[in-house]
């Protein structure tokens, strides 16, 4: 249902970015599956300027890193901001591995992890954005 809605949206004229976000940040492969189909770019950023693997990265969502590199995500942050650097942020097990995958992968840290704006890509995404509490493993 969601994932419908989404797209509908985006045809309509909604900001496609904003969607790829949420959708990355909440680990929800489907939308972002829906999303890339109809069309929108994998590295399309949200009106606030956040990335899907950005906000992936930053919440732990593994499948969500992996499709978004499977469908050609900048590794290194098509936003300024690097995935990377978000993914190794706090010593939690599931951030952890998305920065295996990254590192495995190629990615690079960036000098700099937050974008040019001053706000963390997290800070673009409702508060609670996890699906699940972040375990501290």
């Amino acid at each position: 249902q969601a994932r419908g809605l989404a797209v509908q949206v985006v045809e309509a004229g909604g900001h496609a970015g904003d969607f790829m976000t949420q959708a990355a940040a909440y680990g929800d492969v489907e939308t972002l599956r829906a999303l890339i189909d109809a069309g929108v770019g994998v590295d399309t950023l949200s009106e606030s300027g956040s990335s899907a693997l950005c906000l992936a990265a930053e919440e732990g969502q593994l499948e969500a890193a992996e499709y978004l590199l499977a469908r050609g995500a900048d590794i290194n942050g098509a936003d300024g901001c690097s995935p990377l650097a978000h993914a190794e942020s706090y010593d939690i097990r599931r951030k952890k591995e998305v920065a295996q995958l990254l590192r495995a992968r190629g990615a690079h840290q960036a000098e700099q992890a937050v974008p040019s704006d001053g706000h963390k890509p997290s800070s673009r995404v409702p508060s609670d954005a996890s699906t699940a509490p972040a375990d501290a493993h």
